[in-house]
């Protein structure tokens, strides 16, 4: 073999070997997790606290960073494994925007966005879209009245970074579910007796009323109607539980007992919608058509609706 041929097969495979991936780079494309230390851990530490997960900011990723990094996925929708990858920390870095201008009506953005996050988290929901309406003004008129601060509507810094401070409302929780509801074939919902009355109540009405039309309005102007939207039939099945004396619209419910996750009943409800889920199966007009039913076996999105739960259950 001559000189010039062995040459350009060691010139071949030079290029081949810098092609590989280094140990570096695969860190890289991988991200930090727990272990990592040094300044990048700290500005990720920094960032999540700015964007309200809070966290030490000591440059050493231990379980609870992990923990706050996983929140933030979590509500960002994106994959929860507990690695900030570098996509991820370019994301967080523009949710740590949150509490660096003033924030009121009329405005968009994701410190918009973020603002909606926290009252949510702290009892006061509403939708979160990044665009500051009349909903979430009043939500922020509710939070400044609960704090005795100055009431009218609009989100300063020091606002959000109090909000951003504030600790979560939470219901004490004394009953666990022991039973699940399930569909029968007729598209009607059953449960165990073992299930707390007011679950029991609400399923029964909640099928009396399982394959009525849809009727835009309907169930508002009286309990017993030709039809039933959304709110309406949400509001028919707890009114059947005795749990509201009177018909509420979407925008009621995400103001509506208490923030958060139910053992027994949750409520999701944004301007536009509202359904529910009950041990287990969904109560939600969506889907009717295709069902035949109400009830549902099978989740929706739950993205941008507030998070509701009747206090107790």
């Amino acid at each position: 073999m001559s000189s010039q041929r062995i040459a350009v097969f060691g010139l071949t495979g030079l290029l081949m070997l810098a092609g590989l991936p280094t140990d570096d780079a695969d860190a890289r494309r991988k991200g930090l997790r727990q272990g990592a230390d040094g300044p990048a851990v700290e500005r990720l530490q920094q960032n999540l606290s700015r964007a309200g997960f809070s966290t030490a900011a000591d440059g050493a990723f231990g379980p609870a960073t992990k923990t706050s990094l996983m929140r933030w996925e979590r509500w960002k929708h994106r994959r929860v494994d507990g690695v900030a990858t570098r996509r991820d920390r370019r994301a967080l870095r523009r949710s740590a925007r949150f509490g660096t201008r003033l924030l009121h009506m009329g405005m968009r953005g994701r410190d918009v966005r973020g603002l909606q996050w926290h009252l949510g988290r702290v009892g006061f929901g509403t939708s979160i879209d990044g665009a500051f309406g009349p909903l979430t003004k009043a939500a922020v008129m509710r939070w400044e009245r609960k704090r005795s601060r100055r009431v009218n509507g609009v989100a300063t810094r020091r606002d959000q970074n109090a909000l951003r401070h504030t600790r979560r409302n939470r219901t004490r929780r004394t009953s666990r579910p022991r039973a699940r509801a399930w569909i029968s074939r007729r598209g009607f919902a059953h449960i165990s007796p073992s299930a707390p009355n007011k679950v029991r109540r609400l399923i029964r009405a909640g099928n009396r009323i399982a394959k009525t039309p849809y009727k835009y309005g309907g169930g508002h102007g009286s309990w017993n109607d030709s039809g039933y939207d959304c709110s309406g039939s949400v509001s028919y099945a707890l009114h059947g539980a005795g749990l509201v004396n009177r018909p509420r619209d979407s925008g009621g419910f995400m103001r509506w007992g208490a923030s958060g996750r139910g053992n027994w009943i949750t409520i999701y409800a944004h301007g536009g919608h509202v359904y529910m889920m009950v041990a287990g199966i969904r109560f939600d007009t969506s889907g009717r058509r295709e069902d035949g039913t109400r009830w549902h076996d099978t989740r929706a999105s739950r993205k941008g609706y507030a998070v509701r739960h009747p206090r107790g259950l």
